[in-house]
């Protein structure tokens, strides 16, 4: 699993794809103390993302293994819904399509503003379960097949109310090409932004 989830980012389709997600990512998280990344896998915008002071934290063992040969950031082995750090521990936390894979996202939000600190910022790149990428992903049957938390919208509406919210489409797919698009339609991407109340 894990190697896969490395090679798909070395296609050119996957390559275009960090791009732009770690892109969106600077753009976001810029006059960010210490951050923390929440389903970090390996690492990957840990090593992108050079400059940061970012904790990456991964439910799966092999993961944080990979991470740590992949990056020089601290990473931690533990589940999003009960995270070893100390309250008011971070200014921003991220979670880059990995907030639609856990069982209980309330509690993840809940960890999250226990380890944000005063006026803290959330950032929650998810799947569009609307758009067309993601249809044609859960009919290959792939990871997308396990997607856990379908609706987006409640995801939201818990967040709001936590948080002042904005939300946004972007990253549109297709035949192997990643162009702009904020369409809910062609965008892969449903980014929430939060600032806590």
């Amino acid at each position: 699993m894990v190697d896969r989830y490395l090679k798909y980012y070395e296609t050119p389709l996957g390559a275009q794809i960090l791009k732009e997600e770690t892109s969106y990512l600077r753009n976001h998280l810029g006059g960010c103390g210490k951050i923390l990344d929440v389903g970090c896998g390996p690492g990957v915008f840990e090593k992108e993302l050079i400059g940061y002071d970012i904790v990456g934290v991964d439910a799966n063992e092999q993961m944080i293994k990979k991470a740590e040969i992949l990056a020089d950031n601290v990473f931690v082995c533990a589940k999003a819904e009960k995270m070893p750090f100390e309250d008011n521990s971070f200014t921003c936390v991220f979670y880059v399509t990995s907030m639609e894979f856990i069982g209980d996202y309330r509690a993840a939000v809940d960890e999250t503003i226990r380890v944000l600190s005063d006026g803290g910022r959330i950032l929650i790149l998810m799947l569009n379960p609307k758009s067309a990428y993601f249809k044609l992903k859960v009919e290959e049957e792939g990871y997308i097949s396990r997607y856990v938390n379908i609706n987006t919208e409640e995801i939201k509406e818990y967040l709001e109310g936590f948080f002042i919210v904005d939300e946004e489409f972007f990253l549109g797919i297709g035949d192997d090409v990643v162009f702009n698009s904020d369409n809910p339609k062609y965008a892969s991407i449903i980014a929430l932004r939060g600032v806590l109340r």
